[in-house]
């Protein structure tokens, strides 16, 4: 598989989270146009931990909302993921994209 882009890596990232699938993800996780918090294993570890937990507490499916937290800041993005009926999101990784490469965070709960 080549990761031509942040814009596969993105879409990879969002498809793992509304499926609970966090292995789709590792692939594009490997990918050096990808850094992370604390470190690639850390995050992958946590990162599927989240969505077991998310995917436990949450009723249906989840969907994705992309919230910019500062408008000064475009390159920052919140994909926050929410189920049908709660009112926080279930799931919130911060993106940060720049030059085609990507930084990943997971705000836990």
């Amino acid at each position: 598989m080549k990761i031509e882009n942040s814009s596969n890596i993105k879409e990879a990232l969002i498809k793992a989270c509304i499926k609970s699938r966090p292995g789709c993800f590792k692939s594009y996780l490997a990918s050096e146009k990808v850094t992370c918090e604390p470190e690639k294993e850390g995050f992958y570890k946590f990162f599927k931990y989240m969505l077991a937990v998310s995917r436990r507490q949450s009723e249906g499916e989840l969907h994705l909302k992309i919230k910019q937290p500062d408008p000064e800041n475009k390159n920052v993005q919140h994909y926050k993921f929410y189920d049908r009926v709660h009112l926080h999101s279930r799931l919130t990784i911060i993106v940060e994209e720049w030059n085609d490469f990507i930084h990943l965070d997971i705000i836990p709960f």
